[in-house]
């Protein structure tokens, strides 16, 4: 992060954004005024509130990237990385919902080329270390693979924080089995035709 001010303004586009329904009519008024600073402040950081919500977008990335590696670090694989990936999620409530709302599989339109770029490296870098169970042949399959993963994680939670769905052991196994079952046959040393 280039500095304090931007990162906070960065968290609270998340904090905002996962407070409302999606739409892109949330305001960067509120965000400086939230932030502590002016709305010319903000465009001097971020021109642009696409910019300012890509930067949000690649900042919950970031995080979700690090603490799922860490799982893996830790040990955890399978229904266990799940039920943890899903305890982040549903703790972690504004960002959990900015994603669903404003997130890069969802065309809210502008995006920075630079940002994207940056953003599928690192998805593939840590799918490759995430997903290192199974072989994709590429590096486009482990992006498409991690980024299912990471939004059929946060579907699922945002479903529990909503109250849609309770967090139980029936549906934590219901997310892992809609996560596995695009993937399996990826698993290293499953005969593939």
């Amino acid at each position: 992060m280039e500095d304090y001010l931007s990162e906070r303004l960065i968290r609270e586009t998340i904090a905002l954004g996962g407070s409302n329904e999606a739409n892109r009519d949330f305001s960067t008024k509120g965000i400086a005024r939230r932030s502590g600073v002016s709305e010319p402040t903000l465009f001097a950081r971020f021109p642009t509130k696409n910019e300012l919500i890509d930067a949000a977008n690649a900042y919950c990335g970031h995080r979700i990237t690090i603490a799922y590696t860490g799982f893996v670090k830790e040990g955890l694989r399978e229904q266990k990385l799940v039920d943890r990936a899903l305890d982040r999620q549903i703790r972690e409530r504004a960002e959990t919902i900015y994603l669903l709302n404003y997130s890069h599989s969802v065309d809210h339109g502008g995006r920075n080329r630079e940002v994207a770029i940056s953003f599928r490296n690192l998805v593939i870098a840590s799918g490759k270390d995430i997903l290192s169970d199974y072989s994709f042949g590429n590096d486009e399959g482990f992006y498409i693979a991690f980024a299912s993963l990471v939004r059929i994680i946060v579907v699922a939670a945002s479903f529990v924080i909503r109250g849609v769905w309770p967090d139980s052991e029936a549906v934590r196994v219901s997310t892992y089995r809609r996560i596995t079952g695009g993937v399996g046959h990826y698993l290293k040393g499953n005969d593939r035709p």
